[in-house]
């Protein structure tokens, strides 16, 4: 397997070991030679007399630190731009290459509790308006393609053990250059939390003290633990501008149940809305619909009745208690369905719910 890059006129092969970015459409460039073989099969393969001999092509992968020189039969390349990553097949043909150069078989065995990640080094500077300037030299995580990583010289390694359940999982880091990845798959200087939360509200997260908190000062005593310095999240929107992340969990802690309970309230005057025949709202309201927008799906509308039906659907209500229309709204106003056996038919054709009381009696419209 080879890495290289591919000019624009022909593509050569790259020298063992060796990584470059790709001078054309992909940033990298893997080159695999592999040697066709021709195999004898027995058939069956335990028989010893009056046997079916046949021969099948099967191929052997070359030994990367080998550059054959023979012609090639055939070459195949596949492209994955989402990896900036060619792949090249380069088949050769049988007796190419020594079979000392050929892997004949390839076992690879994997550790679940064994993590490999690689990053590269950059930095992140304070903006200019910060009272005291400086920058933060740091690493950001990158993908390297895994045909690619054999072919990476690594610069160093950071490895982290943890324990989880009983298990050992051990993380290994590798440092490596910047130009062994693509410009636009670098960490960018001003992304990430570090910036966000740190630098960018002028906190050095590698200072101590007062330069690891920032100029702004809350009174909480000492940092994090002691609450010497403004160490608050903070979230930001158009409308709001920065506020401390604290006075949003205030906010929401209140508006949440109050949105909830109003929405009882507001339930109640469709409910009277729907018994006065004017046009309401059936099972949501709009408070829970701004909870959810699920409630939208489970909101129903209930059209206006006839103005005669209203007017004695209006003497019906003031006739009503204060109880009773509470223990109706409970009944009825939280249900899809119009409440045909208390008003009759939405039409108005079979009003027949009205005590005698009100109205002198409801008759059918």
């Amino acid at each position: 397997m080879r890495i290289g890059t591919r000019p624009s006129m022909a593509r050569v092969a790259i020298f063992v070991a060796t990584l470059q970015p790709a001078l054309a459409e992909m940033f990298y460039t893997v080159t695999s030679y592999y040697v066709y073989t021709l195999v004898p099969q027995v058939y069956p393969s335990t028989c010893s007399d009056n046997c079916n001999t046949y021969t099948y092509t099967s191929t052997l992968t070359v030994n990367p630190t080998v550059t054959p020189t023979a012609k090639p039969v055939s070459t195949r390349t596949l492209g994955f731009s989402y990896l900036d990553l060619e792949v090249v097949s380069v088949f050769l043909p049988p007796g190419a290459v020594p079979s000392s150069d050929l892997f004949t078989a390839e076992t690879s065995t994997r550790n679940t509790n064994v993590f490999t990640y690689y990053a590269v080094s950059y930095t992140m500077t304070a903006p200019t308006s910060c009272p005291t300037p400086f920058v933060v030299a740091t690493y950001g995580r990158v993908h390297v393609p895994d045909d690619v990583t054999r072919y990476i010289s690594v610069l160093s390694t950071a490895t982290t053990a943890r324990s989880y359940r009983g298990e050992t999982h051990t993380y290994f880091t590798y440092i490596i250059d910047r130009t062994n990845v693509p410009s636009s798959r670098l960490p960018h200087p001003k992304s990430g939390w570090d910036y966000t939360y740190d630098v960018k509200n002028c906190r050095n997260p590698t200072a101590t003290g007062a330069e690891r908190w920032g100029p702004s000062t809350t009174g909480h005593g000492g940092g994090p633990y002691t609450g010497d310095d403004d160490y608050d999240l903070t979230m930001c929107t158009v409308r709001t501008g920065c506020v401390e992340l604290a006075t949003w969990l205030i906010v929401i802690a209140a508006v949440i149940p109050s949105l909830f309970l109003l929405g009882f309230i507001e339930s109640y005057l469709w409910f009277r809305r729907l018994m006065l025949g004017k046009p309401a709202l059936r099972l949501g309201t709009i408070s829970w619909c701004l909870l959810s927008l699920w409630f939208i799906l489970l909101t129903r509308k209930a059209d206006a009745r006839r103005p005669g039906d209203q007017a004695l659907m209006r003497n019906y209500w003031k006739s009503l208690s204060a109880g009773t229309r509470v223990r109706l709204w409970l009944k009825h106003g939280f249900r899809w369905r119009y409440p045909v056996e208390l008003l009759g038919t939405p039409d108005g054709t079979a009003m027949t719910t009205v005590p005698p009381s009100a109205a002198n009696g409801m008759a059918p419209a």
